[in-house]
This record gives structure tokens, sequence and C-alpha cells, in this order.
């Protein structure tokens, strides 16, 4: 059952290094000149993913300390900020090498990080809540301003 387990993983991590030499190839020659103006509309949306993937990491840790400690109220955030680092790992990844779901999984990233910042938000009082729903806000706004903009691409 392990030996199963091991070669998919590294099946799944040989077909990742493909597919990032296969896009590495057909991208378009980078020029020095590049670098000095702002990043696409896929990376800004990806930097803004994996951040709030951290922030709902990070938020989730508290939910559960807080849980430990007999507030139950945090169960539904503590499950909203695992599931929410989860799909913005994954928009972050796809809007990373412009994958061909990007938009669709972004999409889907907006409405999650909405429904977090929401759950979050209940929690007034609780700084660490806040900053959760402040880059979940973000990250909802970035994946938008992607999806508006592969829409028009």
């Amino acid at each position: 059952m392990q030996r199963r387990h091991f070669m998919a993983a590294a099946g799944a991590g040989i077909a990742g290094a493909v597919t990032n030499a296969a896009i590495a190839q057909s991208a378009p020659e980078k020029k020095p000149e590049d670098d000095e103006h702002s990043e696409s509309p896929m990376d800004e949306c990806a930097d803004e993913c994996y951040d709030c993937a951290q922030e709902c990491d990070s938020c989730a840790a508290h939910c559960a300390d807080m849980l430990a400690k007999g507030m139950k109220d945090h169960l539904n955030t503590l499950r909203s900020c695992i599931d929410c680092a989860d799909i913005c790992r994954s928009a972050g990844a796809a809007a990373s090498r412009h994958g061909v779901y990007s938009a669709a999984i972004c999409k889907a990233c907006a409405e999650v990080c909405e429904a977090c910042a929401a759950a979050c938000e209940k929690h007034k009082d609780d700084a660490r809540m806040a900053k959760c729903a402040k880059a979940c806000r973000e990250c909802a706004k970035e994946c938008k301003a992607m999806v508006a903009h592969a829409a028009h691409a």
C-alpha cells in the first residue's frame, strides 16, 4: 500500500516537472526590461493567494487554540480557514503557471475567500481574525481582477 502511494507521488512529481519544463520552453523569452514593469494580473493574483493561504493557516491554528479553551463558536471559522487556505494554494499554483483553468479556480477562490472573511468578521474583537478577514478580502479582489483580465485576454 505504501509503495503505491510513493509511486503515485513520484509520478505526480515527474508529471509536474515535465509540465513545468514544457511551459518554460513555450513561454516567450523574458527581456531584462520586463522586470521593471508591474506583474501580470495572474502573477499578482498568485502572490495574493499564497499570502492569504498563509494567513488562513495561521488563523486556523488560532481558532484551534480558541476551541481548546472552550470557545465552540470558532469551529466554523476553523473549518472555513482550512478550506480557504487549500483553495488559495490551488488558485495560487494555477495562476502562477497561467493554467488553463486558472480563471475558473480563481473565481471559486474569490467566493470562498469572501465567505471566509465574513465568518472571521463575526469575531469583531479578535485582531487575529480581523487580519485573516482582511487577507481574504484582498485575495478575493485580486482573484476577481484576474478573472476579469482573463475574460478580456
